[in-house]
């Protein structure tokens, strides 16, 4: 289940959609590819550049509220936290995988949120919304074999851009927020995000057994809200019935990784 989210948007375009402000001001950097746009978060030493494949440890944009983190803050920047402020961040995705294992946790299932210690604190005080263009997830075949489905909303990918050509927001303004749960690593100064998952819909289910929680735009408000209750997170983790949302194949040379690729983001050819 999401093996990688395609993320078209710049960081501007995010700001301008949800009418936010940047947690820590990023540093334009010139884009790794013609007509892209990387932002780097100074002390973090993340990059963000938009891309058709965002993998598992890369930096991706969260949305997330200022007091959630009970003052994480104030352990970044030396700062008062922002009263009831949305943000920003470059995080990077994945939780820490089992001890010895450099595998890290990239998504975690709604059924077990308030149980699991790894995301339980997470789970109360520390939620966040990942806006992206698209996702993928594998189907297996009958004769064994596996194919990547990229699924994205009416019109918000289409297949014949690339990235020679440019990236204008104008013709990418639908935007998928899946609901997500941050924490900041205080060895590397980062923050870390990982995907809520849940069963799939009608569409997401001909392909695999999980989906992530997508979010209308009222549940991106209920889930970032420090005064909602359990039961009405709970109530957000269920499958996606917007008649908007589409899969498509895509070739498996999408994802073979470039002879010299960032450490922190993966910018790959479409």
């Amino acid at each position: 289940m999401c093996v990688a989210l395609a993320a078209h948007h710049t960081w501007q375009a995010m700001l301008a959609h949800y009418t936010l402000q940047p947690g820590a001001e990023p540093v334009a950097q010139p884009g790794a590819q013609p007509g892209a746009q990387s932002n780097a978060q100074p002390g973090s030493g993340l990059i963000f550049t938009p891309s058709a494949v965002i993998r598992p440890k890369a930096a991706h944009p969260i949305i997330r509220s200022a007091l959630n983190d009970r003052g994480v803050d104030r352990a970044v920047d030396n700062a008062e936290p922002r009263m009831n402020t949305r943000v920003l961040d470059l995080a990077r995705w994945g939780f820490p995988g089992a001890k010895g294992r450099s595998t890290p946790v990239t998504s975690a299932r709604c059924e077990t949120l308030d149980v699991l210690p790894k995301f339980r604190d997470a789970f109360q005080t520390q939620r966040c919304v990942v806006p992206v263009s698209g996702y993928y997830a594998w189907k297996r075949e009958v004769d064994g074999t596996r194919t990547p489905w990229r699924f994205s909303r009416q019109n918000s990918d289409p297949e014949s851009r690339n990235f020679e050509s440019g990236i204008t927001d104008s013709s990418l303004s639908n935007f998928i927020a899946i609901a997500g749960l941050y924490r900041f690593n205080r060895t590397s100064r980062q923050y870390q995000f990982v995907v809520i998952t849940t069963e799939p819909n009608e569409i997401a289910a001909e392909i695999h057994d999980r989906m992530p929680v997508i979010l209308t735009e009222e549940g991106v408000d209920t889930w970032l809200s420090l005064n909602t209750g359990r039961a009405d997170l709970r109530a957000l983790c269920k499958p996606y019935d917007g008649d908007d949302l589409t899969a498509q194949p895509v070739a498996k040379s999408l994802f073979e990784r470039p002879k010299t690729a960032d450490k922190n983001q993966l910018s790959l050819k479409i």
